[in-house]
């Protein structure tokens, strides 16, 4: 059985989507796929001219779905929820804010549901790289 978990994208206080991941869902794995991902990343309000050097989205939605195209590479594995879905056995829940101007936040939690849930993580994609670098050492 896999170590799943669900990643909420929200845009401010909404959740846009929520993508359930069937393996791998502890930092090293989900989280360090997310971080990858997002580092680097510039969260926009309009398409500025000259970006192709740049990792740009324009906006939370334009952000969903980039990441979402990221981590889906054949069948199975990624799908996607309703938003703020729970309860598909997840041991582990992630939380991107997006905020246009503002750096890619992730919060990641470890437990069930609501229960016991921990905070194991909260910063940027780039503290969560430099973490799990530490780590690895």
């Amino acid at each position: 059985m896999g170590t799943r978990s669900l990643t909420h994208i929200k845009d401010g206080d909404i959740v846009l989507t929520t993508i359930y991941q069937q393996y791998d869902g502890y930092l090293a794995g989900v989280g360090r796929d997310i971080a990858k991902i997002c580092e680097g990343m510039k969260i926009v309000n309009g398409i500025p001219g000259g970006s192709n050097a740049v990792k740009l989205a324009n906006g939370a939605g334009c952000f969903a779905a980039q990441l979402i195209s990221k981590l889906k590479q054949d069948v199975g594995g990624v799908y996607i929820y309703p938003a703020n879905s729970k309860d598909c056995g997840e041991e582990y829940t992630y939380t991107i804010s997006i905020v246009v101007g503002a750096p890619i936040e992730i919060e990641c939690h470890r437990g069930y549901l609501d229960e016991n849930m921990e905070l194991i993580f909260k910063g940027t994609p780039e503290e969560l790289l430099k973490l799990e670098e530490k780590e690895d050492n």
